[in-house]
């Protein structure tokens, strides 16, 4: 049973207590459509580039008009409850529209706005909280961790990329390599667990 992050669609205390982190103003379901949304990818998404949230927005604004919203989209897996940063498009109408193809093909995304965030172009680490609280999954989020904190030192704003000395590249190969094993040492795991079970 591999690690597999999906978008909750029904929303629990546990869901609706993380997003209140990252926005206050979420107290219950009564804050859909106003701090969170479920959005559909939009048509103009053909358009544009997976993993490219915040350009292309910047060019949607550009062509047509309209802001940027910022926030995070909401997953959750066997091992983490998760939030990556994220941008829509405010058209000039003021429809919210998410432009940005997806790579899992999601036919839905939960879209949290974060009143607090200030676009610097830099990446940002995900905001996750452990839902398996065995040391494999404790490892995984700090190697997570750092690899993103070594990214953003080294990030060109508002590009898709770094700009580092090599050994820099080392080190992230290290880390990316460490993820890999980790990941595959959590689904061994999670493989034995539902044997067990049946």
């Amino acid at each position: 049973m591999p690690i597999k992050d999906k978008v909750p669609l029904e929303l629990t205390d546990l869901e609706l207590k993380f997003m209140s982190k990252i926005n206050p103003k979420i107290k219950d379901v009564s804050s859909k459509g106003k701090e969170f949304y479920f959005l559909p990818l939009s048509k103009e998404a053909k358009h544009y580039k997976e993993n490219e949230c915040q350009k292309n927005v910047e060019t949607a604004i550009r062509k047509n008009g309209g802001k940027p919203l910022m926030g995070w989209l909401i997953f959750k897996s066997q091992i983490f409850l998760e939030a990556y940063y994220h941008h829509v498009w405010i058209t000039q109408k003021g429809e919210i529209k998410d432009i940005t193809p997806r790579v899992d093909k999601e036919k839905l995304v939960l879209f949290v706005v974060d009143p607090s965030q200030i676009d610097d172009g830099l990446i940002r680490n995900n905001i996750r909280e452990i839902l398996l609280d065995i040391p494999l999954v404790h490892q995984l989020d700090e190697v997570l961790t750092k690899k993103i904190e070594i990214q953003r030192k080294y990030w060109v704003p508002f590009e898709n990329g770094f700009s580092a000395p090599m050994t820099i590249h080392f080190e992230i190969n290290k880390l990316e390599y460490q993820r890999i094993k980790l990941i595959n040492d959590i689904n061994n795991f999670l493989d034995s667990s539902s044997s067990n079970k049946s």
